[in-house]
């Protein structure tokens, strides 16, 4: 193979590549999300099914701890408008934190 043709781009299917299992995994992930479109066309219905989905999955409010200890999962909401989830980890601040931030689009239909 010339040294030209390995630097071409190839683009690859996912679906050509993808086992069953694979396969499966990311449809049920898309019904899932298809569900929550379903529901979330708001912004604060959209906050509301992301805290519900929290709590379901073990994330507490903020607002019922005393103290924080490594491993716990807490959320909090402002207005039905913003949230914020977190799991605290077992290094101090001053080593830094993984964030990952996301906001809603919502279109207006005014």
């Amino acid at each position: 193979m010339a040294k030209t043709d390995r630097l071409k781009y190839s683009r690859k299917n996912v679906w050509e590549h993808a086992g069953e299992g694979r396969v499966q995994e990311m449809m049920a992930f898309a019904e899932d999300y298809k569900s929550f479109l379903a529901y979330a066309k708001t912004e604060r219905s959209c906050v509301r099914q992301i805290v519900n989905t929290a709590l379901a999955n073990g994330f507490v409010p903020i607002e019922q701890c005393q103290t924080l200890r490594p491993g716990d999962k807490v959320c909090i909401s402002a207005k039905e408008k913003v949230v914020a989830l977190a799991i605290i980890g077992r290094q101090g601040l001053e080593n830094g934190i993984s964030l990952i931030g996301s906001h809603t689009d919502v279109p207006s239909w005014t």
